[in-house]
């Protein structure tokens, strides 16, 4: 056999491998449930532009299910907040083991009837819900979000750093319980690509504590994935640990908007590099969305798709929507690119108002159907050891981002109120050694950083704000003390 033949043969041999490996690799984790490939019985017709730089944000169209769509299986009692590790956050003896790093829109000036959690998508943080967040608060929806394990403020957070869904989960449900705690309203969950992959999976988890679920963009079906999935396995084989850079190919194909480009490739909270490992976790969690959808059936559920979307497969979160186990569920199409809800800064100032009234209609609408969850009643408030002067308590770390704030608040706190409120900052990195304060964050339930907690003089809690908010909530709350 000659040189050349030889190295034919070898380099095929190779290709064979490389291929195998490949196909070891994406078909390690079990595929998603498939449902008849059944697509929405109409079409889109988007014609009309409404500003100078010619985006289409035409009138989205709601599609209903088809009527003979019923799930295979349902659970037989809906799960409590308590994640399935078992241990309930609720117990006196418990400290939470973990604190998500949260942002929160609030108007002060909107009395909220609602609440809302946001789950932000791959390579992103919470800052993408900046846009949604300010409209939502304007329409009287008390909006949070947290930062998924492995992105924003976690990158900070040294031991943190990675892809952990099974942890994302569990901070999601002590999220809920404690804005609940808070606020006293009905709470919905909110998620976009991923996020919306997790807002499902999360839903089907926490039934009982939510009043609704709203996933945009939830499938894990891609369009034009062979050169993505080649890279995974050839990572795979040199290093499923070693992060590689993923930001081009995922960007190239959600948008050709320059700002949303920019802003996902600079901000120094997205993350766009991640590991073989972590992408295979990733592929398999979003894979599992079809089966946790057929768990829902006690919740209204809506589901949101670009028409523009060029990244997820349209069809595949149409057959997501279809296998819901809930009756009451609405699919709106949105004119949109992979994006529907996220980063609305860079749309047009019509499109996210629209975006966020189709949100907020839906979700005080589907407050009345008979099967969401009722909101929580409003028990005793808690109280704690006082010196007789009011208090205003600021849990945080120093790794969190979204506690950057808390240093100018406090003084701004105490140049216009001085002597009048104790202001203690504690540091929940360093509770564990310091029994009161331990003891302070099992007793109010301490879960998302920042957490503001408002003491009367006689030990009262007399409210609770969760998350980065800005200055206006939290001076408001300290006046009511210090008067």
């Amino acid at each position: 056999m000659s040189k050349n033949n030889k190295s034919t043969l070898s380099l095929g041999f190779r290709l064979l491998a490389l291929t195998t490996l490949t196909l070891t690799v994406l078909n390690y984790f079990p595929a998603a449930a498939q449902e008849p490939n059944v697509k929405p019985p109409v079409e889109a017709h988007i014609n009309n532009r409404d500003d100078d730089r010619g985006v289409n944000v035409g009138v989205p169209i709601m599609l209903t299910p088809k009527k003979n769509v019923v799930p295979t299986s349902a659970p037989a009692t809906a799960p409590t907040v308590v994640p399935k590790d078992g241990k309930d956050k609720s117990k006196s003896n418990a400290l939470y083991p973990s604190f998500p790093p949260c942002a929160s829109w609030i108007d002060e000036q909107v009395k909220p009837r609602a609440s809302v959690l946001c789950i932000h998508g791959l390579g992103l943080n919470t800052d993408a819900f900046n846009s949604l967040g300010v409209r939502l608060a304007k329409r009287g929806i008390a909006t949070y979000a947290i930062d998924v394990r492995g992105f924003g403020s976690w990158l900070q957070n040294k031991g943190h750093e990675q892809l952990n869904f099974k942890a994302t989960l569990g901070d999601i449900g002590v999220t809920a319980q404690a804005i609940k705690a808070a606020n006293q309203l009905p709470l919905f969950i909110l998620g976009e690509s991923m996020g919306g992959a997790i807002a499902i999976q999360a839903a089907a988890e926490y039934q009982a504590e939510l009043n609704g679920l709203i996933s945009s963009a939830p499938s894990g079906e891609r369009f034009d994935t062979t050169g993505t999935d080649l890279k995974v396995a050839v990572e795979f084989m040199t290093g499923p640990k070693k992060q590689f850079d993923i930001g081009k190919s995922i960007i190239d194909q959600a948008t050709n908007n320059q700002e949303l480009r920019h802003i996902w490739q600079t901000d120094p909270l997205n993350r766009q590099d991640l590991s073989a490992d972590e992408l295979m976790q990733f592929q398999a969690f979003m894979n599992k969305s079809p089966d946790a959808a057929k768990k829902i059936d006690s919740v209204p559920v809506l589901v949101l798709q670009g028409t523009l979307d060029k990244l997820v497969k349209p069809e595949g979160t149409w057959q997501i929507f279809n296998t819901v186990a809930s009756k009451q569920k609405t699919f709106i199409a949105l004119p949109s690119e992979h994006l529907v809800l996220e980063d609305g800064q860079t749309k047009t100032t019509k499109y996210d108002e629209r975006a966020a009234l189709h949100v907020a209609s839906w979700m005080f609408n589907s407050q009345e159907a008979p099967s969401a969850a009722a909101a929580p009643a409003t028990g005793e408030a808690p109280k704690i050891a006082t010196t007789g002067t009011p208090q205003t308590l600021i849990f945080e770390a120093p790794w969190c981002h979204q506690c950057d704030e808390t240093t100018a608040l406090a003084g701004e706190a105490a140049n216009r109120y001085g002597s009048k409120v104790i202001l203690r900052r504690i540091n929940v990195d360093k509770a564990a050694a310091d029994s009161a304060d331990s003891e302070l964050i099992t007793r109010l339930q301490i879960g998302p950083l920042p957490t503001y907690v408002f003491v009367g003089a006689d030990g009262t809690v007399t409210s609770t704000l969760i998350g980065r908010s800005g200055s206006a909530n939290f001076l408001s709350a300290a006046a009511e003390i210090a008067l």
